[in-house]
């Protein structure tokens, strides 16, 4: 079984990471999966079950680590999984457009693949990469549109700049809990996260973006 190597690149753990984080763990099971660069602090946070280390996965000194990269050559296929022995994400929020903050990781990295031209977020990721290792190619899956607009009340959408498979019942296959997170108030600084610099920017780097219709 390839265990999924999570390397924590945000410097809050909010509760959208959570979210996705806890989602990864309920996808590959949480003993398949690793955290790395965690404080001691954040993991009493992290999923009961999975595994973690403050130590960043470049000093780890793994063997057969492949790596989801939006800039690799070739997407990731089936007979993949034959060639690792470990999955590296990046764990970040995300950003649009794209600011490639992965990019310190391919040093560690045997193996590059992409899932396709749309960024996806990181238990989105590892979702269809646990598709793919059982045998459904990427071409074969069903995604969401993109980009995902979410409905907040009458007059306003979130939006997110993800791709995401679609369940069998036609919704997105969102991590359980953040449509809520998405659709209550909040403030920037409860989700640590950047301000952007006007109607219809960035909240998160372009995590979301609130639309505000007229």
């Amino acid at each position: 079984m390839v265990v999924y190597v999570i390397e924590h690149l945000e410097e809050a753990m909010g509760p959208w990471c959570l979210c996705e984080y806890r989602n990864i763990a309920k996808i590959v099971g949480p003993q398949n999966v690793l955290f790395t660069n965690v404080s001691e602090s954040d993991a009493k946070l992290l999923p009961e079950g999975v595994q973690w280390t403050t130590k960043s996965v470049l000093t780890m000194g793994l063997e057969k680590v492949g790596l989801l990269d939006l800039d690799a050559d070739q997407e990731l296929q089936p007979a993949d999984k034959d060639k690792m022995d470990y999955l590296l994400f990046g764990g970040i929020l995300g950003d649009h457009p794209p600011r490639d903050r992965t990019s310190h990781l391919r040093p560690a990295a045997t193996v590059i693949r992409h899932l396709g031209p749309e960024q996806m977020s990181t238990d989105g990721a590892v979702h269809v990469c646990a598709r793919v290792f059982a045998g459904t190619p990427i071409e074969q899956l069903e995604f969401s549109p993109f980009p995902l607009h979410i409905s907040s009340s009458a007059t306003s959408t979130v939006q997110l700049p993800f791709k995401y498979l679609r369940l069998p019942n036609g919704e997105p296959a969102l991590p359980p809990g953040l449509r809520e997170l998405l659709l209550e108030d909040f403030t920037l600084d409860d989700w640590g996260l950047d301000e952007g610099e006007g109607e219809g920017e960035s909240l998160a780097s372009g995590v979301a973006a609130v639309d505000l219709k007229e």
